[in-house]
Protein backbone atom coordinates (compact mmCIF):
# COMPACT_ATOMS: atom_id res chain seq x y z
CA UNK A 1 0.00 0.00 0.00
CA UNK A 2 1.28 2.93 -0.93
CA UNK A 3 2.08 5.58 2.11
CA UNK A 4 3.32 8.65 0.62
CA UNK A 5 2.24 10.71 -2.52
CA UNK A 6 4.54 12.76 -4.27
CA UNK A 7 3.11 15.82 -6.69
CA UNK A 8 4.35 17.67 -9.73
CA UNK A 9 1.38 20.01 -9.89
CA UNK A 10 -0.83 20.22 -13.09
CA UNK A 11 -1.57 23.57 -15.26
CA UNK A 12 -4.43 25.35 -15.83
CA UNK A 13 -3.59 25.37 -19.32
CA UNK A 14 -0.56 24.48 -21.27
CA UNK A 15 1.17 27.34 -22.41
CA UNK A 16 4.69 26.55 -22.21
CA UNK A 17 7.64 24.04 -22.29
CA UNK A 18 7.62 24.09 -18.53
CA UNK A 19 3.90 22.80 -18.66
CA UNK A 20 4.31 19.78 -20.84
CA UNK A 21 8.03 18.69 -19.92
CA UNK A 22 9.40 15.38 -21.97
CA UNK A 23 10.93 14.16 -18.64
CA UNK A 24 9.82 13.66 -15.18
CA UNK A 25 10.61 15.49 -11.97
CA UNK A 26 14.13 14.95 -11.12
CA UNK A 27 13.68 16.72 -7.34
CA UNK A 28 10.67 14.44 -7.15
CA UNK A 29 12.08 11.50 -8.42
CA UNK A 30 15.27 11.79 -5.54
CA UNK A 31 12.87 12.58 -2.61
CA UNK A 32 10.88 8.84 -4.03
CA UNK A 33 14.00 7.07 -3.83
CA UNK A 34 15.55 8.44 -0.42
CA UNK A 35 11.91 7.53 0.86
CA UNK A 36 12.05 4.08 -0.82
CA UNK A 37 16.07 3.43 0.19
CA UNK A 38 13.76 3.30 4.25
CA UNK A 39 11.34 1.30 3.33
CA UNK A 40 8.41 3.65 3.08
CA UNK A 41 6.37 2.88 -0.21
CA UNK A 42 5.61 5.72 -2.31
CA UNK A 43 4.12 7.03 -5.72
CA UNK A 44 4.66 9.64 -7.44
CA UNK A 45 2.37 11.90 -9.52
CA UNK A 46 3.94 13.99 -12.11
CA UNK A 47 0.88 16.04 -13.54
CA UNK A 48 3.20 17.82 -15.93
CA UNK A 49 4.70 14.63 -17.69
CA UNK A 50 1.34 12.83 -17.96
CA UNK A 51 -0.93 16.16 -18.55
CA UNK A 52 -3.11 15.21 -16.18
CA UNK A 53 -5.70 17.80 -15.05
CA UNK A 54 -6.65 19.03 -11.64
CA UNK A 55 -9.50 16.43 -11.46
CA UNK A 56 -7.86 13.61 -12.89
CA UNK A 57 -4.86 14.33 -9.99
CA UNK A 58 -7.42 14.42 -7.65
CA UNK A 59 -8.89 11.26 -8.37
CA UNK A 60 -5.45 9.48 -8.33
CA UNK A 61 -4.76 10.35 -5.39
CA UNK A 62 -8.34 9.33 -4.01
CA UNK A 63 -7.81 5.92 -5.23
CA UNK A 64 -4.12 5.74 -3.71
CA UNK A 65 -5.54 6.88 -0.34
CA UNK A 66 -1.97 8.03 0.86
CA UNK A 67 -0.95 8.78 4.40
CA UNK A 68 1.34 11.84 3.21
CA UNK A 69 1.27 14.12 0.33
CA UNK A 70 3.95 15.90 -0.78
CA UNK A 71 3.54 18.77 -3.32
CA UNK A 72 6.43 20.63 -4.91
CA UNK A 73 6.22 24.14 -6.47
CA UNK A 74 7.61 27.23 -7.84
CA UNK A 75 6.50 30.83 -7.13
CA UNK A 76 4.82 30.97 -10.05
CA UNK A 77 2.67 27.41 -9.14
CA UNK A 78 2.60 27.96 -5.68
CA UNK A 79 -1.77 29.31 -6.07
CA UNK A 80 -2.41 25.98 -7.83
CA UNK A 81 -0.36 24.18 -5.68
CA UNK A 82 -2.33 25.08 -3.17
CA UNK A 83 -5.48 25.04 -4.77
CA UNK A 84 -4.20 21.45 -5.22
CA UNK A 85 -4.15 20.73 -1.91
CA UNK A 86 -7.30 22.22 -0.60
CA UNK A 87 -9.15 19.96 -3.09
CA UNK A 88 -7.46 17.46 -1.98
CA UNK A 89 -8.51 17.83 2.09
CA UNK A 90 -12.00 18.49 0.59
CA UNK A 91 -12.23 14.79 -0.85
CA UNK A 92 -9.54 13.30 1.98
CA UNK A 93 -10.45 15.07 5.05
CA UNK A 94 -7.54 14.33 7.90
CA UNK A 95 -4.91 14.35 4.66
CA UNK A 96 -1.41 15.48 5.19
CA UNK A 97 0.01 17.69 3.40
CA UNK A 98 3.33 18.59 2.75
CA UNK A 99 5.14 21.63 0.40
CA UNK A 100 8.40 21.90 -0.76
CA UNK A 101 9.89 22.88 -3.49
CA UNK A 102 11.75 26.68 -4.66
CA UNK A 103 8.79 28.63 -3.48
CA UNK A 104 8.29 27.29 -0.23
CA UNK A 105 12.10 26.93 0.90
CA UNK A 106 12.50 30.50 0.16
CA UNK A 107 9.76 31.94 1.94
CA UNK A 108 8.77 28.65 4.55
CA UNK A 109 6.81 31.61 7.32
CA UNK A 110 4.46 33.18 4.82
CA UNK A 111 4.02 29.93 2.60
CA UNK A 112 2.65 28.43 6.06
CA UNK A 113 0.45 31.48 6.42
CA UNK A 114 -1.24 32.16 3.19
CA UNK A 115 -1.73 28.32 2.69
CA UNK A 116 -3.77 26.58 5.32
CA UNK A 117 -4.32 23.60 3.02
CA UNK A 118 -0.29 23.23 3.55
CA UNK A 119 0.30 21.25 7.24
CA UNK A 120 4.15 21.24 6.98
CA UNK A 121 7.09 22.04 4.49
CA UNK A 122 10.22 21.47 3.77
CA UNK A 123 12.92 22.98 3.44
CA UNK A 124 15.88 23.50 0.76
CA UNK A 125 17.57 20.33 -0.07
CA UNK A 126 15.05 17.87 0.88
CA UNK A 127 16.42 14.47 0.55
CA UNK A 128 16.79 13.60 4.47
CA UNK A 129 13.97 16.17 5.62
CA UNK A 130 11.64 14.41 3.81
CA UNK A 131 12.66 11.24 5.26
CA UNK A 132 12.46 12.34 8.82
CA UNK A 133 9.26 14.16 9.03
CA UNK A 134 7.49 11.08 7.13
CA UNK A 135 8.90 8.69 9.75
CA UNK A 136 7.24 11.17 12.13
CA UNK A 137 4.19 11.55 10.80
CA UNK A 138 3.45 7.90 9.59
CA UNK A 139 4.61 6.49 12.90
CA UNK A 140 2.47 9.32 14.70
CA UNK A 141 5.49 10.43 16.16
CA UNK A 142 5.00 14.08 15.91
CA UNK A 143 6.77 15.12 19.29
CA UNK A 144 9.77 14.45 16.89
CA UNK A 145 8.73 17.20 14.39
CA UNK A 146 10.61 20.12 16.28
CA UNK A 147 14.07 18.12 15.96
CA UNK A 148 13.94 17.92 12.41
CA UNK A 149 16.05 20.38 10.59
CA UNK A 150 14.84 21.99 7.65
CA UNK A 151 10.80 21.53 8.17
CA UNK A 152 8.07 24.50 8.44
CA UNK A 153 5.02 23.27 11.09
CA UNK A 154 2.32 24.63 13.01
CA UNK A 155 1.73 24.32 16.37
CA UNK A 156 -0.79 26.03 18.87
CA UNK A 157 -1.42 28.71 16.67
CA UNK A 158 1.87 29.38 16.03
CA UNK A 159 4.31 28.68 12.63
CA UNK A 160 8.07 27.55 13.52
CA UNK A 161 10.49 26.86 11.01
CA UNK A 162 13.67 24.62 12.23
CA UNK A 163 17.04 25.79 11.13
CA UNK A 164 17.92 24.61 7.69
CA UNK A 165 19.54 21.15 7.15
CA UNK A 166 22.81 20.84 6.19
CA UNK A 167 23.80 20.61 2.57
CA UNK A 168 24.48 17.11 1.75
CA UNK A 169 28.03 16.49 1.20
CA UNK A 170 28.26 12.95 0.14
CA UNK A 171 25.78 12.94 -2.95
CA UNK A 172 27.18 9.74 -4.09
CA UNK A 173 25.54 8.20 -0.76
CA UNK A 174 21.87 8.96 -2.45
CA UNK A 175 20.47 6.65 -4.39
CA UNK A 176 19.52 7.23 -7.98
CA UNK A 177 16.42 8.72 -9.12
CA UNK A 178 13.16 6.88 -8.94
CA UNK A 179 12.47 6.89 -12.87
CA UNK A 180 10.45 3.51 -12.64
CA UNK A 181 7.57 5.22 -10.64
CA UNK A 182 7.01 7.95 -13.96
CA UNK A 183 5.60 7.09 -17.67
CA UNK A 184 7.88 6.41 -20.15
CA UNK A 185 10.11 9.17 -20.84
CA UNK A 186 11.93 10.51 -23.96
CA UNK A 187 14.54 12.34 -22.19
CA UNK A 188 16.41 11.85 -18.69
CA UNK A 189 17.66 14.57 -16.82
CA UNK A 190 20.84 13.91 -14.55
CA UNK A 191 22.88 16.18 -12.00
CA UNK A 192 26.38 15.71 -11.43
CA UNK A 193 26.80 18.20 -9.06
CA UNK A 194 24.67 20.60 -6.74
CA UNK A 195 25.38 24.47 -5.99
CA UNK A 196 26.87 27.44 -7.66
CA UNK A 197 29.52 29.71 -6.58
CA UNK A 198 28.23 32.79 -8.58
CA UNK A 199 26.86 35.53 -7.47
CA UNK A 200 23.73 37.08 -10.32
CA UNK A 201 21.43 38.98 -8.84
CA UNK A 202 18.52 37.34 -10.10
CA UNK A 203 18.68 33.80 -8.88
CA UNK A 204 17.68 31.91 -6.05
CA UNK A 205 20.56 29.48 -5.56
CA UNK A 206 18.30 26.80 -3.84
CA UNK A 207 21.23 24.26 -4.22
CA UNK A 208 23.80 26.45 -2.04
CA UNK A 209 26.68 28.57 -3.19
CA UNK A 210 29.12 25.62 -3.41
CA UNK A 211 29.62 23.13 -5.69
CA UNK A 212 29.49 19.43 -4.31
CA UNK A 213 30.70 16.93 -6.85
CA UNK A 214 29.24 13.42 -7.58
CA UNK A 215 32.11 11.11 -8.55
CA UNK A 216 32.82 10.53 -11.89
CA UNK A 217 32.68 7.11 -11.39
CA UNK A 218 28.60 7.29 -9.68
CA UNK A 219 27.45 9.43 -12.74
CA UNK A 220 29.02 6.71 -14.99
CA UNK A 221 27.57 4.34 -13.01
CA UNK A 222 23.42 6.44 -13.28
CA UNK A 223 24.62 6.80 -16.78
CA UNK A 224 24.70 3.08 -17.51
CA UNK A 225 21.79 2.23 -15.42
CA UNK A 226 19.80 4.86 -17.43
CA UNK A 227 20.36 3.39 -20.89
CA UNK A 228 20.25 -0.66 -19.68
CA UNK A 229 16.99 -0.14 -17.57
CA UNK A 230 15.08 2.32 -19.33
CA UNK A 231 16.52 2.17 -22.78
CA UNK A 232 17.96 6.12 -22.68
CA UNK A 233 19.35 7.58 -25.66
CA UNK A 234 19.11 11.31 -25.07
CA UNK A 235 20.46 12.67 -21.13
CA UNK A 236 20.59 16.40 -20.20
CA UNK A 237 22.73 17.73 -17.07
CA UNK A 238 20.92 19.69 -15.24
CA UNK A 239 23.79 20.89 -13.50
CA UNK A 240 23.90 24.69 -12.63
CA UNK A 241 27.32 24.93 -14.14
CA UNK A 242 28.20 21.57 -15.74
CA UNK A 243 31.93 20.96 -16.09
CA UNK A 244 33.35 23.86 -13.64
CA UNK A 245 36.03 21.56 -12.15
CA UNK A 246 38.65 20.53 -14.82
CA UNK A 247 39.66 17.66 -13.23
CA UNK A 248 36.37 15.75 -12.56
CA UNK A 249 35.26 16.65 -16.21
CA UNK A 250 38.52 15.34 -17.60
CA UNK A 251 38.15 11.69 -15.63
CA UNK A 252 34.14 11.69 -16.34
CA UNK A 253 34.91 12.15 -20.29
CA UNK A 254 37.38 9.30 -20.19
CA UNK A 255 34.84 7.32 -18.35
CA UNK A 256 31.84 8.27 -21.12
CA UNK A 257 34.78 6.97 -23.93
CA UNK A 258 36.04 3.72 -22.07
CA UNK A 259 32.49 2.81 -21.14
CA UNK A 260 31.25 3.53 -24.75
CA UNK A 261 28.47 5.44 -23.39
CA UNK A 262 29.39 7.88 -25.86
CA UNK A 263 28.16 5.54 -28.69
CA UNK A 264 25.15 5.17 -26.99
CA UNK A 265 23.94 8.55 -25.41
CA UNK A 266 23.74 11.29 -26.82
CA UNK A 267 23.85 14.64 -24.13
CA UNK A 268 23.52 18.05 -23.30
CA UNK A 269 24.43 20.74 -20.48
CA UNK A 270 23.56 24.05 -18.82
CA UNK A 271 27.34 25.67 -18.20
CA UNK A 272 29.09 28.94 -18.35
CA UNK A 273 30.53 30.17 -21.39
CA UNK A 274 34.01 31.14 -19.74
CA UNK A 275 34.91 27.52 -18.60
CA UNK A 276 34.63 26.70 -22.29
CA UNK A 277 38.18 26.50 -24.67
CA UNK A 278 38.57 24.79 -28.19
CA UNK A 279 40.02 21.89 -26.73
CA UNK A 280 37.35 20.77 -24.09
CA UNK A 281 34.81 21.24 -26.84
CA UNK A 282 36.42 19.15 -29.33
CA UNK A 283 36.54 16.67 -26.34
CA UNK A 284 32.48 17.05 -25.61
CA UNK A 285 32.26 16.21 -29.25
CA UNK A 286 33.90 12.81 -28.96
CA UNK A 287 31.80 11.95 -25.71
CA UNK A 288 28.51 12.30 -27.50
CA UNK A 289 27.90 15.73 -26.72
CA UNK A 290 25.00 17.30 -29.05
CA UNK A 291 23.71 20.46 -27.24
CA UNK A 292 25.31 23.28 -24.47
CA UNK A 293 22.74 25.94 -23.18
CA UNK A 294 24.69 29.37 -21.54
CA UNK A 295 22.95 32.12 -19.91
CA UNK A 296 24.00 35.47 -21.79
CA UNK A 297 21.47 37.80 -20.11
CA UNK A 298 22.13 41.14 -20.83
CA UNK A 299 24.47 42.33 -24.15
CA UNK A 300 25.41 45.51 -22.13
CA UNK A 301 28.73 45.20 -20.66
CA UNK A 302 27.54 47.93 -17.32
CA UNK A 303 24.43 45.73 -17.05
CA UNK A 304 26.58 42.56 -16.64
CA UNK A 305 28.54 44.29 -13.83
CA UNK A 306 25.44 45.00 -12.06
CA UNK A 307 23.97 42.03 -12.16
CA UNK A 308 27.42 40.01 -11.06
CA UNK A 309 27.61 38.03 -13.72
CA UNK A 310 31.16 37.26 -13.71
CA UNK A 311 30.85 37.52 -17.82
CA UNK A 312 31.68 39.44 -20.26
CA UNK A 313 30.50 39.68 -23.92
CA UNK A 314 33.99 38.34 -25.33
CA UNK A 315 33.04 35.58 -23.48
CA UNK A 316 30.24 34.89 -25.30
CA UNK A 317 31.07 36.05 -28.55
CA UNK A 318 34.24 33.16 -27.99
CA UNK A 319 32.03 30.63 -26.51
CA UNK A 320 29.29 30.90 -29.08
CA UNK A 321 31.92 30.76 -32.30
CA UNK A 322 34.09 27.97 -30.13
CA UNK A 323 30.48 25.56 -29.92
CA UNK A 324 29.52 26.46 -33.56
CA UNK A 325 32.89 25.21 -34.84
CA UNK A 326 32.96 22.00 -32.68
CA UNK A 327 29.99 20.74 -34.65
CA UNK A 328 27.83 21.45 -31.22
CA UNK A 329 23.86 23.15 -31.16
CA UNK A 330 23.80 26.01 -28.80
CA UNK A 331 21.12 27.81 -26.73
CA UNK A 332 21.41 30.86 -25.31
CA UNK A 333 19.49 32.70 -22.75
CA UNK A 334 18.78 36.34 -22.24
CA UNK A 335 16.40 38.68 -19.76
CA UNK A 336 15.14 42.13 -20.56
CA UNK A 337 14.60 44.30 -17.30
CA UNK A 338 17.55 43.99 -15.12
CA UNK A 339 18.36 46.97 -12.25
CA UNK A 340 18.86 50.23 -13.70
CA UNK A 341 17.93 48.67 -17.63
CA UNK A 342 16.66 51.00 -20.46
CA UNK A 343 15.20 50.99 -23.90
CA UNK A 344 18.77 51.99 -25.17
CA UNK A 345 20.44 48.86 -22.74
CA UNK A 346 17.46 46.45 -23.74
CA UNK A 347 17.98 46.99 -27.26
CA UNK A 348 21.86 46.29 -27.10
CA UNK A 349 20.58 43.10 -25.45
CA UNK A 350 18.33 42.35 -28.66
CA UNK A 351 21.32 43.21 -30.86
CA UNK A 352 23.85 41.20 -29.12
CA UNK A 353 21.12 38.28 -29.24
CA UNK A 354 20.99 38.56 -33.06
CA UNK A 355 24.75 38.90 -33.35
CA UNK A 356 25.48 35.78 -31.55
CA UNK A 357 23.51 33.93 -33.92
CA UNK A 358 23.21 30.53 -31.68
CA UNK A 359 21.08 27.71 -32.69
CA UNK A 360 18.55 28.90 -30.26
CA UNK A 361 17.65 31.45 -27.79
CA UNK A 362 15.19 32.25 -24.83
CA UNK A 363 14.74 35.63 -24.04
CA UNK A 364 12.62 36.41 -20.34
CA UNK A 365 11.26 38.94 -18.60
CA UNK A 366 12.69 39.95 -15.31
CA UNK A 367 11.14 38.36 -12.55
CA UNK A 368 12.08 38.79 -8.65
CA UNK A 369 12.19 35.69 -7.23
CA UNK A 370 11.91 35.46 -3.42
CA UNK A 371 15.26 35.66 -1.68
CA UNK A 372 17.15 37.45 -4.58
CA UNK A 373 18.96 40.81 -4.75
CA UNK A 374 16.36 41.58 -7.62
CA UNK A 375 13.59 40.96 -5.03
CA UNK A 376 14.92 43.49 -2.21
CA UNK A 377 15.51 45.59 -4.46
CA UNK A 378 12.24 46.03 -6.66
CA UNK A 379 10.49 45.62 -3.06
CA UNK A 380 12.21 49.23 -2.10
CA UNK A 381 11.61 50.66 -5.41
CA UNK A 382 15.52 50.67 -5.88
CA UNK A 383 17.08 50.35 -9.39
CA UNK A 384 14.16 52.00 -11.41
CA UNK A 385 11.87 49.37 -9.85
CA UNK A 386 8.36 49.22 -9.40
CA UNK A 387 6.62 46.27 -8.40
CA UNK A 388 3.14 45.87 -10.07
CA UNK A 389 1.64 42.81 -8.93
CA UNK A 390 1.66 40.58 -5.99
CA UNK A 391 0.00 37.89 -7.60
CA UNK A 392 2.50 34.89 -7.50
CA UNK A 393 0.84 33.46 -11.27
CA UNK A 394 2.59 36.52 -12.21
CA UNK A 395 6.17 35.33 -11.92
CA UNK A 396 6.69 33.34 -14.89
CA UNK A 397 10.30 34.21 -16.64
CA UNK A 398 8.57 33.77 -20.54
CA UNK A 399 5.21 35.33 -19.11
CA UNK A 400 6.48 37.56 -16.60
CA UNK A 401 4.39 40.35 -15.05
CA UNK A 402 5.47 41.16 -11.72
CA UNK A 403 7.77 43.86 -12.17
CA UNK A 404 8.46 47.13 -14.64
CA UNK A 405 10.80 50.37 -14.51
CA UNK A 406 11.20 53.88 -14.36
CA UNK A 407 12.25 53.67 -18.08
CA UNK A 408 10.57 50.31 -19.52
CA UNK A 409 6.43 49.58 -18.75
CA UNK A 410 5.32 46.05 -18.43
CA UNK A 411 4.17 46.41 -21.93
CA UNK A 412 7.41 47.67 -23.53
CA UNK A 413 9.31 45.21 -21.96
CA UNK A 414 6.64 42.23 -23.84
CA UNK A 415 7.10 44.25 -26.77
CA UNK A 416 10.83 44.14 -26.94
CA UNK A 417 10.31 40.51 -26.46
CA UNK A 418 9.10 39.86 -28.91
CA UNK A 419 11.34 42.01 -31.33
CA UNK A 420 13.92 40.37 -29.78
CA UNK A 421 12.62 36.89 -30.95
CA UNK A 422 11.97 38.29 -34.07
CA UNK A 423 14.91 39.74 -34.86
CA UNK A 424 17.00 36.85 -33.95
CA UNK A 425 15.17 34.73 -36.54
CA UNK A 426 14.85 37.30 -39.34
CA UNK A 427 17.79 38.96 -39.55
CA UNK A 428 19.87 35.42 -39.38
CA UNK A 429 17.39 34.24 -42.15
CA UNK A 430 16.53 31.65 -39.85
CA UNK A 431 13.04 31.54 -41.58
CA UNK A 432 12.04 27.79 -41.45
CA UNK A 433 13.22 27.62 -37.63
CA UNK A 434 10.74 30.36 -37.15
CA UNK A 435 8.34 28.78 -38.77
CA UNK A 436 8.66 25.56 -37.27
CA UNK A 437 9.04 27.61 -33.57
CA UNK A 438 5.97 29.57 -34.17
CA UNK A 439 4.17 26.54 -34.79
CA UNK A 440 5.80 24.66 -32.16
CA UNK A 441 5.01 27.02 -29.65
CA UNK A 442 1.93 28.43 -30.39
CA UNK A 443 0.21 29.00 -27.52
CA UNK A 444 3.17 30.62 -25.54
CA UNK A 445 2.94 32.93 -28.65
CA UNK A 446 -0.82 33.48 -28.15
CA UNK A 447 -0.53 33.82 -24.44
CA UNK A 448 2.65 36.41 -24.84
CA UNK A 449 0.31 38.43 -27.61
CA UNK A 450 -2.20 38.04 -25.19
CA UNK A 451 -0.81 39.62 -22.28
CA UNK A 452 0.96 42.48 -24.47
CA UNK A 453 -2.75 43.48 -25.70
CA UNK A 454 -3.98 43.53 -21.91
CA UNK A 455 -0.89 45.62 -20.78
CA UNK A 456 -1.28 47.75 -23.04
CA UNK A 457 -4.98 48.25 -22.25
CA UNK A 458 -3.91 49.03 -18.85
CA UNK A 459 -1.83 51.47 -19.87
CA UNK A 460 -4.91 53.70 -22.14
CA UNK A 461 -7.02 53.10 -19.01
CA UNK A 462 -4.03 54.80 -16.78
CA UNK A 463 -3.39 57.37 -19.16
CA UNK A 464 -7.45 58.20 -19.62
CA UNK A 465 -7.29 58.16 -15.97
CA UNK A 466 -4.67 61.26 -15.45
CA UNK A 467 -5.39 63.27 -18.08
Amino acid sequence: MTRVVLINPPVEKIKEEHDAPAHGHIGLAYLAATLRQSSIKTTIIDAKLSRLSMEEVLDSVSKLSPELIGITSFSHEINISAKLASKIKERMSGSTIVAGGPHASSLPEETLKNFGAFDYLVKGEGEHSIVALAKAVLNSEKKAIPGIPGVGYRQGGQITVTPKADWIKDLDALPFPAWDLFPEMTVFPVISSRGCPFKCVFCMKMLGDRIRLRSPENVIAELQMLHKSFGAKDVVFYDETFGFKKTWLGQFLDGLMSSRLNQELKWGMITRAHVLTRELLQRFKRAGCVKIDFGVESGNDRILEIIRKGETKEDFIRAARLIKQAGIKSHSYYILGHPYETKATAKETIDFAAKLNTDYISIGIMIPYPGTEVARLASLGQAGYRKISSDWADYNKQLGKAIELDSLSAAELTRLQMVGYLKFYLTNFKVLPFVKNLWKYRKLVLAILKKYVSQVKTNQVATQGTS
